[in-house]
Order: C-alpha cells, then sequence, then structure tokens
C-alpha cells in the first residue's frame, strides 16, 4: 500500500475519525468541569551539600556524598517531617479533621500519623538535574493551604535536617560531659591526697625545709670531723701524758722535780761525808721521798685531766656522730617523702 492509497483509505473514514476526536473532546471536557479545581503551590529549596564533622568541625566535601540529593528527597518525605507539619499546622486540632479521622481509622492509631499520611500522598519533591535546588509541591483544591503546607514542609525540612545534623554533636557533647565528670573526681582524688600526704609529712610547697635539713646536716658533719680529730688527737695524748709539754712546764711539777734533784744531790754528798746511818741522812732521805711522791702525785693529776679531755673528747665525738646519723636518716626520708609528693603532684597534673 502506497501513501496515496493511505490518504484515500482515511478520507473514506474520515467522519468517523473526527466523531471519534470530537467525543474523546466532549467527555474530557465534561470531566474538567464536573471535578473540583486542584492547585499546586511550590516551594524551592537551596540545598547545601556541604557537612561538618560532629567531632572536629571540618567540612567534609560533597563528592563522599553521592547519594545526598537523594536521601534530601526522602526525608522531605519522611513522616518525621510530616508530622511536624501537622503539629506545626494545628491540624489534629480541628474538630472536623477528629471526626473525619474517626470515620477512617475507627480511632486506631495516631491522628498525626493518618494525617501526615495523607499529606504525603499529595506531596511532591523534586531535584533539579543540574543544580543543587529541591522543588517541593503541594496539590490541594484550596490554593493559599496548598501554598501554607508547602512552605510548612520546607521549614520542617530544615528543622529536621538540622536535628539531625546536631543530634550527633549533643551525644558527641553527652559523652564529653560524662568523661569531664569522671576526670574532675580523679583531680579531686589526686588532688586530697596530695593535701593530705603533705599535711601528715609536713611538706610544703617550696624546698626551704630540705635545704634547711641539708646545711643543718651538713654542719653536724664538720662537727663530727672535728670531735673525731680531738678524739684521736687526746687519745694520742693520753698515751704519751709523761712528756707533754703542758705536764713537764707545770710549774708545780717542775718546782717538785727541782726540789728533788736537789735533795737527791744533797743525799750523795751526805753519803760521802756522814754515810747513809747518819740522822741527817735519813732526815733528808725522808724529805726527799716526800718530793717524789708529791712529783708522782702530780703526774697523775696531770695525766688524769688529759684523760678525762681525751674521754670528754670521745663523748663529743659520739654525741656528734649520733646526732650525725639521726640528721642523715631525717633528710632521707625528707627526701622520700618529697619524691612521693612529687609523683603525687605529677598525679594531679595529669588529671
Amino acid at each position: 500500500m502506497n501513501f496515496t492509497q493511505f490518504l484515500l483509505i482515511l478520507n473514506a473514514r474520515k467522519w468517523i475519525i473526527l466523531g471519534v476526536l470530537l467525543l474523546t473532546v466532549a467527555v474530557t471536557a465534561t470531566v474538567s468541569l464536573l471535578l473540583p479545581k486542584e492547585y499546586t503551590a511550590t516551594t524551592t529549596l537551596i540545598i547545601d551539600s556541604k557537612s561538618k564533622d560532629s567531632l572536629t568541625g571540618q567540612i567534609v566535601p560533597s563528592q563522599m556524598f553521592p547519594g545526598y540529593m537523594a536521601t534530601q528527597i526522602d526525608i522531605i518525605n519522611s513522616s518525621q517531617v510530616a508530622n511536624r507539619v501537622v503539629r506545626g499546622l494545628k491540624l489534629a486540632e480541628n474538630p472536623a479533621t477528629r471526626e473525619q479521622f474517626m470515620q477512617a481509622t475507627q480511632g486506631q492509631g495516631s491522628i498525626e500519623q493518618w494525617l501526615g499520611t495523607l499529606l504525603l500522598q499529595k506531596l511532591s519533591a523534586e531535584p533539579s538535574r543540574e543544580s543543587s535546588i529541591i522543588s517541593i509541591g503541594f496539590s490541594g483544591s484550596d490554593p493559599r493551604f496548598a501554598a501554607i503546607v508547602a512552605n510548612a514542609f520546607a521549614k520542617s525540612y530544615i528543622e529536621t535536617n538540622l536535628d539531625l545534623r546536631v543530634a550527633p554533636a549533643k551525644l558527641t557533647a553527652a559523652w564529653f560531659d560524662e568523661q569531664i565528670v569522671q576526670l574532675r573526681e580523679n583531680l579531686d582524688q589526686a588532688q586530697q591526697k596530695l593535701t593530705a600526704y603533705q599535711r601528715e609529712k609536713g611538706l610544703v610547697e617550696s624546698e626551704e625545709r630540705l635545704d634547711v635539713e641539708t646545711r643543718r646536716m651538713a654542719d653536724l658533719a664538720g662537727q663530727m670531723v672535728a670531735a673525731q680529730s680531738a678524739s684521736f688527737d687526746a687519745n694520742s695524748r693520753t698515751r704519751d701524758s709523761g712528756s707533754l709539754p703542758e705536764v713537764i712546764n707545770n710549774p708545780v711539777v717542775q718546782s717538785l722535780k727541782s726540789q728533788v734533784a736537789q735533795g737527791e744531790g744533797k743525799l750523795a754528798e751526805l753519803a760521802k761525808r756522814v754515810g747513809a746511818n747518819h740522822p741527817d741522812f735519813i732526815r733528808l732521805q725522808a724529805e726527799v721521798n716526800t718530793y717524789k711522791v708529791k712529783l708522782a702525785n702530780e703526774l697523775n693529776t696531770a695525766s688524769r685531766s688529759v684523760g678525762a679531755t681525751a674521754g670528754a673528747a670521745r663523748q663529743r665525738y659520739n654525741q656528734t656522730t649520733g646526732a650525725f646519723t639521726g640528721q642523715k636518716a631525717k633528710v632521707l626520708e625528707l627526701k622520700q617523702a618529697r619524691e612521693e609528693a612529687t609523683l603525687l603532684a605529677r598525679d594531679v597534673e595529669n588529671a
């Protein structure tokens, strides 16, 4: 069949075709006149695809969210956004709406969810192909109500999206708050331990007490060395007390030695002249013996004095040695306490 034959066929049936066309137009016009008018209100949103990490605050590149726009469409069409619109517009408070809800559901379920489902059936959300814009449309018989609902969906989406962004940060902040409370308790415990230890050991914040005790130990060490030298010197003088200058140069000792020497000289002279049995010899010999006894007593007295000095030196050395040992132990104990306090202070710093 060529094109000419096709045109002849159409020409033969032109009245049938024209009648079908007129009938279709008439039916369409009749239906349009009988159905109520429906208006669609549209609002647009600019979507910021940048996102901040709730912990670090750094901006995450949008390339990491290939389905970001599809996610935003799902959020707009979610029941959470629809329920927020119902609450924001107070649609559930209308008595007529409640009556319709009771008739449709027999009172089962939530009126907010029922209304939200009805609103979502008339909602449309379409993203732009080449931009970050989403068009939100709502269809209804009342143009003013449709505009109000469309704007309410846009507002609810913004609030819901903000909640979704803020929720992780709130959870993170709550976790940090719990950690801060625990760390503050640890700090308080460490500070209390340090304060109690310093109070128990009598420690001060500075090193003044340790320096004082160390200087005192050094002074005792010097005194101990001096007492030791004095004790050694006194002991050596005790062994040779008879030849000590203070004994030899004693006036009483020198006088007695002189009298003894003179008496012995006279005895030698009398022994040659009158003999050992002469009364004068015997009397002089008794005097010389008396001088010798006195000399011996004086030498003993001088030796005892030197011995007493040596004993005092040994006692002084023992005392200084004991004091030095006690002071040394005190300084070591104080250093150990200071080290333990330093460890406790480090625990406070770490806390």
